[in-house]
């Protein structure tokens, strides 16, 4: 029998990559001694699975995606990605892994190769540079209007050509601090993310891909689960009216669902998953648990949000927050597992019930 493997595991600082990472662990490293970088929101759910963690500074998080509501890479600098890599180097000799595993995390490649740790990487497929599809500019980009007068097969095309020249420009810090380092050269931008193992966790079927390289696999979609909750009774009321969730995670838009929670959502009984602390929220249940019975959920087209309510067969409102939510609800709701609130749409009723019978 094999010896335990010592893993580090450095998710995205937001609650559903360290969801799924914990659900990655459990699923395919149960064996294992798996040591997560620290985060003071989400080391609640590190000690509730028994898994240890060691202190890391994570990237800005906020600043992040701020940024990219907005449409802007300022991040993606040489001081940012430099000073995230060597964190990472510097936790990986110290704590002498056999194994890397990262979600997210476009600097954990260059760390691994500095310390020759094998790498595997957790990742969206439109984030692979084997996505088959198309990351279509969003609706709230200043020149959606284009896309919405071009043939859609020219819109494309234009697309793949513009994002081309912008990943360019993104790789040109990552290759200053490889050459610096005297790391490998690496293809592209979005090449940075794989690692020596990448791990799709997409269903081929929404998300296609090309033909996989060496190292790939397509996972699918990974749940996390909390069986000490999901035992306990039903959240919901016993009465005739309509059940919804409201689950935007831990980087939705809550300016777009509060007027409607102020309207009153009569012949509704509805539960808030998160949110600020000026409307009724619930206590933090798997969002599994929480579907069960319901008819509906607004969500904010984060990737295991999507997953839980298509597996419980629960229609979708996504109300999305930035451009890679809108990759993600675009492709759910083409396949008819949702709607997608449109840009000058106003949460209403009236939508939801559109919804419920689309």
């Amino acid at each position: 029998m094999s010896s335990s493997k010592r893993i580090l595991v450095f998710p995205f600082g937001l609650m559903a990559h360290y969801l799924r990472s914990i659900a990655y662990c459990k699923t395919f490293h149960k064996n294992d001694q798996c040591l997560f970088a620290s985060h003071p929101l989400y080391n609640t759910f590190l000690v509730k699975h028994g898994f240890d963690s060691f202190l890391y500074k994570h990237m800005a998080v906020k600043q992040i995606l701020e940024e990219a509501k907005n449409f802007r890479f300022d991040w993606v600098n040489r001081d940012v990605l430099e000073s995230a890599y060597l964190n990472q180097v510097q936790a990986i000799q110290a704590f002498q892994p056999d194994l890397v595993i990262g979600d997210g995390k476009i600097t954990l490649k260059m760390a691994c190769q500095k310390t020759g740790v094998p790498y595997v990487s957790l990742m969206n497929a439109y984030m692979s540079p084997v996505y088959d599809g198309v990351r279509r500019l969003s609706q709230a980009h200043p020149r959606y209007v284009y896309r919405q007068k071009t043939p859609t097969i020219l819109f494309d095309i234009l697309t793949r050509v513009i994002e081309k020249k912008m990943h360019m420009k993104l790789h040109k810090p990552f290759q200053e601090i490889r050459m610096a380092q005297n790391l490998p050269s690496c293809q592209g931008f979005l090449h940075e993310y794989e690692g020596d193992f990448t791990q799709i966790l997409d269903d081929d079927k929404i998300f296609k891909v090309s033909e996989l390289r060496p190292g790939y696999k397509v996972v699918g979609p990974l749940f996390y689960s909390d069986f000490e909750k999901e035992v306990q009774h039903s959240v919901w009321k016993d009465d005739n009216r309509k059940k919804l969730i409201i689950s935007l995670g831990s980087s939705g838009d809550w300016e777009k669902v509060i007027p409607l929670l102020e309207s009153g959502l009569e012949g509704w009984d509805y539960i808030v998953l998160g949110g600020p602390e000026s409307i009724r929220t619930h206590e933090f249940i798997p969002l599994s648990q929480a579907l069960k019975g319901a008819d509906l959920m607004i969500c904010h087209g984060g990737n295991g949000t999507l997953y839980e309510g298509k597996r419980a067969g629960v229609k979708m409102v996504f109300v999305c927050n930035h451009f890679e939510q809108e990759w993600n609800a675009e492709r759910f709701a083409s396949m008819g597992f949702g709607r997608l609130l449109g840009k000058d749409e106003v949460l209403s009723e009236h939508i939801l019930l559109d919804a419920l019978t689309g």
